[in-house]
């Protein structure tokens, strides 16, 4: 027979209930040349099981193929894999000057083609270096096997950092972390304190009593100036009202900062300290018959 090229290795996923899988590639007359492995999951992940021949599968030849019978159907999900592994061999032997069979002959070189076809499919899942390079495949391999150890061992460097950061967030250390509580529109203008326990709370400011007391006085000794001052503007109005000689020429009523509030006759003021101000008129007196009461 003529054989084209062909891939030696046939593969089907199982349903459940399917059991006679086409070979898609000659037998040459023992299905011991056919392997059937099922198989799940892939890379490392990977579960195989190679078929037992003549338990869990058989071979039907037909001329340039047949079909893998197994003895239970692939499980669904499974995949059955069909390899074609011939021997390398030569069994045939041809008598000096005897008679030449061409059908014996076709089929050496069918099994020498089989075997060439298998040999490619075995390297077409080798691992390879482009032509040229220097580095072995042995030595590909052996590069690739001490990467993934030093990636192992980075993993489980960074897999101890991770559970010893877990094992130090797990402690019961108040001094690790600050949880400060949620400032609230309530809470506008008080302070952040920190209790004895460790505990943040929003509370008012403090204001201390030699505070209030300074503040208490500061406001009886502006009330008492101005209580003066008033009586001494209604005493003098009552006193000067028919007489325009007499009259007030300037005054002004001024804020605790110094600036001017209202007034008549004066160009500016300032605050000296506490209860004294400086007073600038806006035109000078007549003469020196004048008083000045604040």
């Amino acid at each position: 027979m003529t054989i084209e090229r062909f891939n030696p290795v046939s593969k089907y996923l199982g349903d459940g209930a399917q059991t006679a899988f086409p070979l898609g590639f000659p037998a040459f007359g023992d299905g011991r040349h056919v392997t059937a492995v099922i198989s799940t999951g892939s890379g490392a992940g990977l579960d195989a099981r190679e078929l037992v021949y003549g338990i869990d599968y058989n071979v039907a030849e037909v001329s340039g193929g047949g079909d893998c019978i197994t003895a239970a159907p692939v499980p669904a999900g499974h995949t059955l894999t069909l390899s074609l592994v011939l021997p390398v061999a030569q069994p045939r032997d041809f008598d000096n000057q005897g008679r030449l069979d061409a059908e014996e002959i076709e089929k050496g070189l069918d099994y020498v083609t089989a075997l060439a076809a298998q040999n490619a499919s075995v390297l077409e899942r080798a691992l390879q270096v482009p032509v040229g390079d220097p580095q072995s495949p042995q030595d590909l391999v052996q590069s690739i096997f001490i990467a993934r150890n030093e990636a192992r061992a980075a993993r489980d460097e960074a897999c101890a950092c991770r559970d010893e950061a877990c094992a130090f967030a797990d402690e019961d250390r108040p001094d690790a972390a600050l949880l400060l509580p949620k400032a609230l529109p309530a809470d506008a203008g008080k302070v952040l304190t920190v209790g004895v326990t460790g505990a943040f709370d929003w509370q008012p400011p403090e204001v201390r009593s030699t505070d209030i007391a300074v503040l208490s006085t500061d406001i009886s000794t502006l009330l008492s100036q101005y209580a003066t001052l008033n009586s001494v503007l209604q005493a003098l109005q009552g006193q000067y009202a028919g007489d325009a000689s007499k009259r007030v020429k300037a005054w002004a009523t001024i804020n605790a900062d110094g600036s001017i509030k209202k007034s008549a006759g004066i160009l500016s003021s300032s605050r000296l300290s506490l209860g004294n101000y400086a007073i600038v008129l806006s035109s000078p007196m007549p003469d020196t018959g004048y008083a000045v009461v604040g």
